[in-house]
């Protein structure tokens, strides 16, 4: 090969590599607020395999509030798969960070069929996505929640899109009975995103005093049945309602979380108790059912 031919071969290869740096930093610009532009430099593209590389997105401001962002983030796209379908992508984001209140959540209701349905370019596509330590807070005036250090990845199976997260700690707080309560814990979430539905395989959550278990299917129509499974010691809910009547001991509660295309949600389900205390007094193997609808808006007890 000639010294001029290699020589003019590099500056195009040079030249690709910069003018796609170029078009993927004015992109990625042109979607952020001015607040939250990134500098050239922090971008970089790859060929083999074709990569795109983020860095340092770390303070994405909307509505003038801090929404977050991360540190890095790498996409990997199979240069096969852009010709034979459909594609195949990864992407790894590091140690991205997500803040959210009602102001941000407002600008019109989604449709219930939208609820939990991803867009049709990521469906249509073979997607691989990895989160590490990841950090989403939501803040309202009336409730908290603070999932931190999670990880997230996923994988596909026949039709279906599987997701597995992982958190050493799951923190909320809300107002009951004019009193904060705060439980918090560590969090293992299953669930598969199937035509038609969610599916949730596993929802654990390890909390000091109460463990929660539940799955069932969250429909892109509206609708919802959900399964869960407590057990341990309710006192973190009772106490604040009953105060010195609350019952502290181990119990068991079975129950059933139902929504319907309409928005009519009920719960239902059973509680039992082998041993408890009320007011002083020693009682054993407690039953009992109850039921709820957003409706009447009526607890049944029996």
């Amino acid at each position: 090969i000639s010294h001029p031919f290699f020589f003019t071969l590099l500056l195009f290869l040079i030249a690709i590599y910069f003018g796609l740096r170029y078009v993927a930093y004015v992109k990625i610009n042109n979607l952020l607020p001015d607040e939250s532009k990134i500098a050239f430099g922090d971008i970089d593209v790859g060929f083999f395999p074709l990569r795109l590389q983020v860095h340092n997105l770390k303070d994405v401001i909307i509505k003038n509030k801090k929404v977050g962002g991360f540190e890095e983030a790498i996409l990997e796209v199979s240069p096969l798969s852009l010709l034979t379908g459909p594609m195949e992508a990864e992407l790894l984001v590091i140690r991205p960070r997500i803040y959210l209140d009602n102001e941000l959540l407002k600008g019109g209701k989604k449709k219930a069929s939208s609820a939990f349905e991803l867009p049709s370019w990521f469906t249509k596509n073979k997607w691989k996505l990895k989160i590490i330590d990841g950090e989403i807070a939501f803040n309202t005036p009336k409730f908290y929640a603070n999932l931190v250090r999670f990880d997230l990845y996923s994988f596909t199976r026949g039709d279906s899109n599987i997701y597995r997260l992982t958190s050493p700690h799951l923190k909320i707080k809300f107002p009951l009975s004019k009193q904060d309560v705060i439980v918090e814990g560590q969090l293992i979430v299953e669930c598969k995103m199937q035509t038609g539905s969610l599916k949730v395989s596993k929802f654990y959550w390890e909390t000091e005093f109460v463990t929660v278990n539940a799955n069932g299917r969250m429909y892109y129509d509206g609708r919802m049945a959900l399964n869960v499974y407590t057990q341990g010691s309710g006192k973190q809910i009772l106490d604040p309602i009953l105060r010195k009547l609350s019952i502290k001991e181990f119990m068991y509660v079975n129950a059933r979380v139902k929504k319907s295309r309409t928005g009519l949600v009920s719960i239902s389900g059973e509680a039992s108790f082998n041993s408890f205390t009320f007011g002083g007094e020693a009682f054993s193997n407690l039953k009992a059912s109850v039921e709820w609808d957003n409706m009447t808006k009526r607890i049944r007890l029996n």
